[in-house]
């Protein structure tokens, strides 16, 4: 759509970051999700490490010759936060399937 609406090639790189945000985000919840499933203790921490490997794999393979930026770190940063959240779904769901 950038190449043919000239005005939309400021926002281009802003939709992009946001819907590929989007997916690393959801798919990072669910890591965290499927880690806690998996994990007999120490959920979080295993959510944790899981969500560090998964996100500092995707941010070597997206970097290619470059250095780290802030948005990586801000993908880094919420990636791991999105794990940890899906991780204290996953308690919150077991706590309500105990009741």
């Amino acid at each position: 759509m950038a190449k043919t609406y000239p005005a939309l090639i400021p926002w281009s790189q802003v939709f992009t970051y946001a819907l590929g945000g989007l997916g690393f985000f959801i798919v990072m919840f669910l890591g965290g999700f499927v880690t806690a499933m998996a994990a007999l203790k120490h959920t979080y921490l295993n959510a944790f490490a899981a969500s560090i490997v998964g996100s500092s794999i995707s941010l070597y393979l997206s970097l290619k010759d470059e250095f780290f930026t802030p948005i990586a770190f801000f993908f880094m940063t919420f990636g791991i936060i999105s794990s940890i959240f899906g991780c204290w779904i996953w308690h919150k769901y077991q706590q309500k399937k105990q009741t």
